[in-house]
């Protein structure tokens, strides 16, 4: 279980709306200040992160808690997000460009945009589903004292 500290900073009937700091491997690395990826985050990422989770812990605003994700649900969700549009991208042109040659790179890059398309569109209709999308989303699991001690013991899923 992937697991974070956030804050709750407003409640809306069943949903928590918590805030985080945004987590990279990048604060960890020995040349942050000058990689082009750590300046890059710096520059177009915003410091926090704001969500709604289910309040299963009644929370308060104000309260810390900790929200987990399955590692299994994390990797399919982001190979599904990332992968599979790259792989559409390069399977449309390849396409585009074998069935019709006659029309040469046009034809790649209409195919690898429609490849594009149709998986966005394809993982915007799977994620449209209420049921399939709570696999992903991340739990509350527990709420934390002002010290950081949890009050409630871990849940078991």
């Amino acid at each position: 279980m992937l697991e974070q500290e956030v804050t709750v900073v407003s409640l809306e009937g069943d949903l928590a709306w918590v805030e985080g700091e945004r987590e990279s491997a990048c604060g960890q690395c020995s040349v942050r200040g000058g990689c082009g990826t750590g300046i890059l985050q710096s520059v177009f990422s915003p410091p926090a992160v704001r969500f709604p989770v289910l309040n299963t812990r009644h929370a308060r605003v104000g309260d810390h808690v900790i929200i987990g994700v399955e590692e299994r649900a994390f990797l399919k969700g982001s190979s599904m997000a990332y992968l599979l549009p790259i792989m559409a991208l390069v399977a449309g042109g390849y396409l585009g460009e074998t069935l019709f040659p006659a029309v040469g790179q046009l034809a790649a890059i209409l195919g690898g945009i429609g490849g594009l398309a149709g998986a966005l569109y394809w993982l915007k209709q799977r994620f449209r589903n209420p049921i399939y999308r709570s696999r992903y989303q991340p739990r509350m699991l527990r709420r934390l004292e002002p010290g950081g001690i949890s009050i409630q013991p871990p849940s078991v899923p």
